[in-house]
């Protein structure tokens, strides 16, 4: 059995520490995959986070996330977008638990 308490939520969206695991994991990916599709970075940080590939119905939405956060505010860089979708995959019941 495993149980979640809301202060766990609350400090994976906002502990500094998570924040900075986020970014260099997205700075990992942008480093070692730099050409690469939205598609194959999703794989990547599926693959990396997860062990296993994302289903289509996740990386549909994976991309369109980063796409929203690129949009998100005028000159956001892709750095950011992609930071944004490591902090929200780190905040998944699948990433914190272990099966």
């Amino acid at each position: 059995n495993s149980s979640n308490v809301p202060a766990q939520s609350l400090a994976m969206m906002n502990d500094p520490f998570v924040h900075e695991q986020a970014r260099l994991w997205a700075g990992r990916l942008l480093r070692d995959l730099p050409r690469a599709s939205s598609s194959e970075r999703v794989a990547w940080l599926y693959s990396t986070a997860f062990g296993r590939p994302p289903r289509d119905d996740e990386r549909r939405a994976c991309e369109e996330s980063v796409a929203a956060f690129k949009g998100a505010a005028p000159g956001r860089d892709d750095a950011a977008a992609w930071n944004d979708l490591a902090h929200a995959l780190m905040t998944t019941s699948e990433f914190i638990h272990v099966r």
